[in-house]
């Protein structure tokens, strides 16, 4: 059933996704060609305000395809789950864990598909204004071949970048689903209400965020006070080589991921108990 809920999500956030990321890769191609033609300095006033609209437009895409992303996968739980739709939703046959993660699976995909594709618009934007046409692309290959060689000079293997790379990106997914939890917990929680049911998930987001931050301020202080702290700063002061970086980088990357791990735990449990037990559509 998480299959089936997982397509039909995908077929109705594409609607919406597909045509915004499209615009934003030929406005990035627009942009692009806009600034070429400005910078030949050989152009009417008027093809110079077009030029202008069209560079204005990149940045606005940009900026939209972040909001929109963040603005649907807040809406779809709401929609679906929290209001009318919500009636049927919960009578399907699939458990609330897989209602949950249909929305963080395809929220986490969509998330990751609009990163890529706004850094492939700003390769987009810089091909089209010529400014690739000089790069030897095929140098790129030895060059990280030269860099992996020194590294292992240094007592640093291909093994270990590559996890150090792992864990660095399974800590930023953790963190994204972190950030949709957040918001899926508020609002699972601030629907138990009976009335004012926007207002209190407003609260209750604005609650979960003081709480988090008092809690790294006090594993801050511990640390601190036992001088994991001290330690870790004295040790960037010290100039590591480039091993001691890595495995500083390393300690940074799993704390993170750690960090991340527990809030989305921390997260997940008010999210589905508010579906399961607490949840008034009325």
């Amino acid at each position: 059933m998480l299959g089936k809920l997982i397509k039909h999500e995908f077929r109705a956030t594409g609607r919406i996704m597909l045509p915004v990321l499209g615009v934003l890769l030929l406005t990035s191609v627009l942009a692009g060609l806009s600034i070429r033609l400005l910078d030949t300095g050989h152009i009417a006033t008027m093809m110079r305000i077009v030029a202008g609209l069209f560079i204005a437009a990149f940045v606005i895409g940009v900026i939209a395809a972040i909001v929109i992303s963040i603005v649907l996968m807040v809406s779809r739980f709401y929609r679906n789950l929290l209001c009318d739709e919500g009636y049927l939703m919960h009578t399907l046959p699939s458990n609330t864990h897989a209602l949950v993660w249909s929305k963080l699976i395809v929220s986490l995909c969509w998330f990751i598909v609009t990163i890529c594709v706004i850094w492939f618009s700003l390769f987009l934007m810089v091909l089209f204004l010529g400014g690739l046409q000089t790069v030897d692309f095929s140098g790129f290959a030895e060059g990280w071949e030269q860099a992996i060689a020194f590294l292992q000079e240094e007592g640093v293997g291909r093994g270990q970048l590559w996890l150090l790379l792992l864990e660095f990106l399974a800590a930023a997914l953790l963190s994204m689903l972190a950030s949709c939890l957040h918001f899926y917990a508020a609002m699972s929680l601030g629907h138990m209400a009976a009335n004012r049911k926007v207002l209190f998930s407003v609260l209750a987001f604005i609650g979960i965020s003081i709480a988090f931050r008092i809690i790294l301020s006090g594993v801050a202080a511990g640390m601190i006070q036992s001088g994991a702290m001290e330690t870790f700063f004295l040790g960037l002061e010290e100039a590591p080589g480039i091993s001691e970086a890595f495995s500083m980088l390393h300690k940074i990357a799993l704390g993170t991921l750690l960090l991340s791990l527990i809030q989305s735990a921390v997260l997940y449990v008010p999210t589905v108990f508010g579906l399961k037990k607490g949840l008034n559509l009325g």
